[in-house]
């Protein structure tokens, strides 16, 4: 219902696209071209689209001759023993290390501030029972399922809660099936983390990054040294759409914005990094970004508002102008870490939060942590600006020597670090 393939105004999953539900797009090497054909007309791109398609399709394809290289070079039974004895590997060096965290109960609980549709906040609850051989998360207690597209199905929460155990247990080892052995997931049904049909869920995504963060939350006392405290949290999903002007043109932009990371026992956040849930999503450069869409970007870079502070100071967000040049333009945004700013840890200082402007061309300024299609026009400007991570630590056992690096590269401002980091600044 709105360009990009994302929404915050859905109010049920038939509203965010179409589903293909296990149909097959090839059979016996034939493209179903009855299936293709249903695509292309109905996306709003379909070059793009079905280039995408192409793509994956391509990869599937070598991915599947290597597989038959392998087994026609050691033989089916060979390959089937290797996979088996590597699944088996996975599990052991997992088990390995769950033996060196301490058991125990682990609690933790964040919230999601709201779902676009007026619903929230939401409560993301786990508790977390560790032994020596297994490791079970427990989210009863989560809030139920949004009216709003904020939902995540349990697949997602899955993939959140596996992603979390890799880290804490054997981060090193490359992933596989058999290192998931020792995790047990648990969740009622039709929780925000386990929503089923109808419900929306466009910004699943969001709802998978604060399973991660209160998992990381819980976790944290065991596992200092592989967690970071509080980072942005949010892919800050930004959708911005027009027609070029002359041509006419659609053109749809449809990017994440990468923020702040929180630091650690032993190091400030990583600045300028895409949260936990973008996957492999890459920036997209500005010269590509005026080049292809009716936008100038006239400002990107590390902001310096206030949040963070520590003796390891959390990561720097990003803030980004794009100015329309088009007649008009629409932006599509949701955000989470809005109100709730990203923890701290040790008398470390909360990060900063995130938001979404749209500052016209009279100087009004209007602020968003939701929107679906809001119109701008040329000379307007949509600004995103990502939150700061999380402090680890006392600012005031921060080292001169950082402080004076921050100054001097502007990650914080003078007023700030004469608050933050006052034996900087003693004679």
């Amino acid at each position: 219902m709105q360009p990009g393939s994302l929404t915050t105004s859905s109010d049920d999953v038939f509203q965010e696209g179409l589903r293909f539900n296990y149909l097959k797009l090839f059979d016996a090497g034939v493209i179903n071209q009855a299936l293709a054909s249903v695509i292309r007309y109905n996306v709003r791109l379909p070059e793009s689209t079905l280039g995408d398609m192409q793509a994956s399709i391509a990869a599937c394809k070598v991915g599947a001759e290597r597989i038959c290289e392998l087994g026609r070079k050691y033989g089916a039974e060979k390959l089937l023993e290797s996979m088996t004895a590597l699944l088996d590997y996975g599990e052991e060096m997992a088990r390995d290390g769950l033996r060196r965290l301490r058991p125990g109960l682990y609690t933790a609980q964040t919230v999601l501030e709201e779902d676009g549709k007026g619903g929230g906040p939401f409560h993301v609850k786990v508790a977390i029972t560790v032994s020596e051989t297994d490791m079970v998360m427990d989210f009863d207690g989560t809030s139920p399922q949004a009216q709003g597209p904020i939902n995540l199905g349990y697949p997602g929460l899955l993939t959140a809660a596996r992603c979390m155990f890799k880290v804490v247990t054997n981060g090193d080892v490359p992933i596989n099936g058999g290192a998931f052995r020792p995790l047990q997931v648990l969740c009622p049904p039709s929780t925000i983390l386990s929503a089923v049909e109808p419900a929306p869920v466009s910004f699943y995504f969001d709802a998978m990054q604060a399973a991660m963060d209160v998992i990381a939350m819980a976790l944290s006392p065991i596992a200092e040294k592989k967690l970071s405290v509080g980072h942005q949290r949010s892919v800050n999903g930004t959708i911005i759409s027009g027609r070029r002007q002359g041509s006419g043109d659609l053109f749809i932009m449809a990017q994440p914005l990468a923020g702040g990371w929180g630091a650690t026992r032993d190091q400030d956040g990583q600045n300028g990094l895409f949260s936990s849930g973008s996957g492999e999503t890459y920036n997209i450069p500005v010269e590509i970004v005026e080049s292809r869409y009716d936008l100038r970007v006239r400002q990107y870079g590390y902001h310096d508002e206030d949040g963070g502070a520590g003796k390891h100071r959390g990561g720097k967000g990003i803030v980004t102008d794009f100015e329309i040049m088009a007649p008009t333009a629409t932006m599509t945004y949701m955000a989470t870490q809005t109100s709730l700013r990203p923890w701290s840890r040790d008398g470390g200082c909360e990060g900063s939060l995130n938001r979404a402007e749209l500052r016209r061309s009279d100087g009004s300024v209007e602020v968003y942590t939701v929107a679906a299609g809001v119109v701008g026009q040329k000379g307007d400007v949509f600004r995103i600006v990502t939150g700061t991570g999380g402090g680890y630590g006392d600012p005031k056992e921060r080292s001169l020597a950082a402080v004076s690096d921050d100054l001097r590269n502007g990650y914080v401002t003078l007023d700030q670090a004469r608050r933050h980091y006052p034996q900087a600044f003693q004679d």
